[in-house]
């Protein structure tokens, strides 16, 4: 339940009670699902307050844990920690190694036809484009992510792919 909440206070972008929330959890008597929905929204959060080396310690901890309770580390929570990995490595200046990151899991989604997992890559990989300077590249990602949000009928973070990939103007009417 804890896991829930800070997963669900962190999407408000309040951090600092995420982490407050989650501090001194029982690991050890909690299922192996809620430790990687709590390093999920730990992820997320630690690069807001400054901590992101933590953060990417934090996701190959949970990604080597994922993989040793098999099944529960679905290829959804997986492209999430990806995700929240490369925004962290942004948040660190290692633009190489977010773009990475975010193209690897974008592949891999894409290969699989995992469409809600090229969404949430695409918009990762939008956002490194926009740090990286290529706006135009960012642009075309961010269309091609929230296409892929409409198509898995994921609309709640169909907000962050378009509020990135305004409609062009018409240049002849300037609408």
């Amino acid at each position: 339940i804890r896991a829930t909440r800070a997963t669900l206070i962190g999407q408000s972008g309040r951090h600092r009670e995420v982490l407050e929330l989650l501090a001194g959890r029982p690991d050890e008597v909690v299922s192996g699902r809620a430790r990687l929905q709590a390093a999920l929204a730990e992820a997320f959060a630690l690069p807001g307050v400054g901590r992101g080396e933590e953060a990417v310690a934090r996701i190959d901890e949970a990604m080597s844990a994922g993989s040793q309770i098999g099944q529960q580390l679905t290829l959804f929570r997986a492209g999430l920690l990806q995700s929240a990995k490369a925004m962290a490595l942004v948040a660190l200046g290692r633009l190489a190694e977010a773009a990475e990151a975010a193209r690897t899991g974008l592949e891999v989604a894409v290969a699989t036809g995992n469409r809600a997992a090229e969404g949430f890559f695409g918009a990762t990989l939008g956002w490194v484009q926009l740090h990286q300077g290529l706006l135009v590249s960012a642009q075309r990602t961010y269309r091609e992510s929230a296409t892929a949000f409409r198509a898995s009928s994921h609309h709640g973070p169909l907000r962050w792919a378009l509020a990135c990939c305004p409609r062009p103007r018409s240049h002849a009417t300037g609408k």
